[in-house]
């Protein structure tokens, strides 16, 4: 997983060892969900935790930009939250830092955030990154019920990396303010391949892996911008 970041890191050195005419430099403010084998059902709004972050954007082409992407927040879950989950009586918090390489295409172009019209001010865009979650479960086995009791002692026996392959998904929409500033929405899903976010996967669902979300306000400034004439 580390090799594969490097690597990517690596390839998009050229990219953004460029001019730096085309660069943004930015910051998202949002909220970080959990989905996972203590929240019912998998997305809801009862688990938010504020989460912030910073990226360094490229723009490649006026369909393509790349971005280096940090996202540091937290996740949480709790049984006592859910009719369909209190008779196990798990919780769980943990702090997770997020380092991606993503790709954002801008299907109407980059002339759309410097038209002037009203229409043209608009861009989505879809992107889709890979990476590394760094993640630290403390779970609450403490008051674990009779039941769930074996399979939560295995989980709290459970060997784990703190260090998680993550695949962020998702799309955003970009409001040009003025030729050097844009605000924008984002919203996207983080694939993880392993099912102890929470550090629960005996006592819940060892089928499926857990993931996370992200959402939030995205503020970004056009390095070196050239004024038009």
């Amino acid at each position: 997983m580390k090799n594969l970041l490097t690597i990517s890191l690596l390839a998009m050195l050229p990219i953004f060892a460029s001019s730096q005419s085309k660069w943004e430099a930015g910051i998202n403010l949002g909220l970080m969900n959990y989905g996972g084998d203590l929240v019912k059902p998998a997305f809801t709004f009862k688990e938010s935790n504020f989460a912030a972050g910073l990226f360094a954007r490229r723009q490649l082409s006026p369909l393509f930009n790349a971005r280096l992407n940090f996202l540091f927040g937290k996740i949480s879950g709790d049984d006592n939250n859910y009719d369909e989950l209190v008779q196990r009586n798990i919780s769980f918090e943990s702090p997770l830092m997020e380092f991606t390489v993503i790709g954002e295409y801008e299907f109407l172009g980059k002339k759309g955030l410097t038209d002037d019209s009203l229409q043209r001010k608009f861009s989505p865009y879809l992107f889709l990154g890979v990476g590394m979650a760094i993640i630290g479960p403390e779970t609450d086995f403490s008051k674990v019920t009779p039941g769930s009791a074996a399979a939560a002692d295995k989980d709290d026996h459970a060997n784990f990396s703190n260090t998680q392959f993550a695949m962020p998904i998702g799309l955003g929409l970009k409001y040009k303010l003025t030729d050097q500033f844009n605000i924008g929405l984002e919203y996207g899903i983080h694939l993880v391949w392993t099912d102890y976010l929470d550090g629960v996967s005996e006592a819940g669902n060892p089928d499926k892996n857990d993931v996370y979300f992200s959402g939030g306000i995205v503020l970004a400034y056009r390095l070196n911008q050239k004024k038009q004439i």
